[in-house]
C-alpha cells in the first residue's frame, strides 16, 4: 500500500453503484430471486499488483484480540465480496486479495 501511495497509484474512498440480480445475494431477506437490487458503498481503500486489485477495507469494530480476525472475517466477508464484484465491473481486472484493516487488532486480516 505505501508503495502505491508513492507511485500515486493508491485509490482511496472510491464510490461506487452496481446492480446486482437479488438471488445473487446471501440473504435476500423477502426479495424474489427475479428482482434486481442496486448496491452502493465506499471502497476506503485499492491499488493494482501483479495484474489485479488489492481491495482494502478499514474497520473500528472492537473485538477480542483473541477470535477477533474470525469475527471481521465472518461478518465482513459478504461486503468485501460485493465490493470485490463491483470493483472489476468496473475496471475489468480481477480482485486477487482482500484484506481487512483492524484498528481494534493494529493488524491486516487477509480474507482472500
Amino acid at each position: 500500500m505505501a508503495r502505491a501511495a508513492a507511485l500515486g497509484t493508491l485509490r482511496r474512498e472510491s464510490r461506487f453503484i452496481m446492480e446486482i440480480p437479488a438471488s445473487d445475494l446471501p440473504d435476500r431477506d423477502g426479495l424474489s430471486s427475479g428482482e434486481t437490487v442496486l448496491i452502493q458503498g465506499v471502497i476506503d481503500a485499492c491499488f493494482i499488483e501483479d495484474g489485479g486489485w488489492v481491495l482494502i477495507d478499514h474497520k473500528t469494530d472492537r473485538v477480542p484480540a483473541s477470535g477477533g480476525e474470525k469475527i471481521l472475517t465472518d461478518r465482513y466477508r459478504a461486503q468485501l465480496e460485493l465490493y470485490s464484484r463491483a470493483l472489476t465491473q468496473i475496471s475489468g481486472l480481477p480482485v486477487t486479495k482482500r484484506v481487512i484493516w483492524s484498528f481494534a487488532l493494529g493488524r491486516s486480516i487477509d480474507v482472500s
